[in-house]
């Protein structure tokens, strides 16, 4: 069926990589040859708009060549969205970030027509991270990598991961830094994005030799055993007495003063007995929210790439209560 009527939209066109000019060059040698477009465009049928099949419509046009269109029925807006990042996921002449991007976008959207409540800190990230490694064919790492460059890198750098000028791992290493400074990084070109990379890997190399010994006399462990490799949130584990010691403090002040009013002891004569109590076991519970409980399970206590870890903030540890609240196979 060949039709004219059917229009672009910039919430579909959006989702879609650009061919690049030899890439539009082949495919025009293609259509040229065949004296026409051999592949059908595909419209959205209830909206008429254009979902596959741009370029091949332009160099019809130009050419003078017809095309035929099938025409698909959805739902919504979404659905025809999920249509086209699946069809972006299966196309192997994308690299792999413009791969993984579409896969990311694909799962978030997924999600949401899944009418799921938002995601916890913690979400099952592992789960999510091989769901989108699956879809575009990457290993967990580089799904990793392309979120923190979505999430985190100035749009100079993102184009310049998606254009392959800069390696994945280039990109999400610079990705942790101030955007400001990403975007003077970008301004000296693709050679200054990875001389970047490097300084912000020799970082990290740097923090790593800062990291507690394993397996030696006085090591320190969490409250589940796990011994704690980092040297900065080891130190913090080693003054959990701290917190514990103040803890104490409050309880014996509590009794004390409390036997005190109790005993009619005139120094307390205006004390105000249930505030006071109501305080105290406030200050208490603060105290016990405040206490270490855990390394990290999502991060393993380095705090996540550049320090982001949604569950601890970057911290490497976690305090009870949010332990509690984490799924069963996160408490391991």
């Amino acid at each position: 069926m060949s039709e004219t009527g059917f229009q672009t939209h910039p919430e579909i066109d959006a989702l879609l990589e650009p061919p690049t000019p030899e890439e539009l060059e082949t495919l025009r040698s293609l259509i040229v040859a065949a004296k026409g477009c051999r592949d059908p465009l595909v419209v959205w049928k209830e909206k008429n708009i254009l979902l596959d099949g741009h370029s091949r419509l332009k160099i019809c046009r130009k050419e003078g060549y017809g095309y035929v269109v099938k025409s698909i029925s959805f739902a919504d807006m979404d659905a025809a969205k999920i249509w086209v990042l699946e069809n972006q996921c299966g196309r192997r002449n994308l690299n792999d970030y413009q791969r993984t991007a579409a896969a990311i976008k694909l799962v978030e959207l997924k999600h949401k027509g899944a009418n799921l409540p938002p995601r916890k800190p913690l979400e099952n990230q592992a789960k999510t991270r091989d769901l989108v490694g699956d879809l575009a064919d990457v290993s967990p790492r580089t799904a990793d990598a392309v979120k923190a460059i979505e999430d985190g890198a100035a749009a100079p750098i993102k184009k310049m991961a998606s254009d392959g000028d800069v390696s994945i791992d280039a990109a999400a290493k610079v990705a942790t830094l101030p955007k400001k400074r990403q975007r003077k990084i970008a301004a000296r070109g693709p050679d200054a994005v990875v001389a970047a990379a490097a300084e912000v890997r020799e970082d990290a190399k740097k923090k790593r030799k800062n990291r507690a010994p394993k397996g030696v006399n006085g090591e320190v462990k969490d409250i589940l055993g796990h011994i704690i490799e980092v040297r900065g949130v080891a130190e913090i584990f080693s003054r959990r007495d701290e917190i514990t010691g103040a803890m104490n403090a409050v309880s014996k002040l509590k009794t004390a003063v409390l036997a005190a009013v109790k005993s009619r002891d005139a120094l307390y004569a205006i004390l105000n007995e249930n505030a006071f109590e109501i305080d105290c076991d406030n200050a208490h519970r603060h105290l016990r929210f405040a206490l270490p409980h855990c390394r990290c399970p999502l991060c393993n206590g380095d705090g996540g790439l550049g320090g982001k870890c949604k569950l601890c903030k970057g911290r490497g540890w976690i305090g009870e209560q949010v332990f509690r609240n984490l799924p069963a196979e996160q408490k391991k």
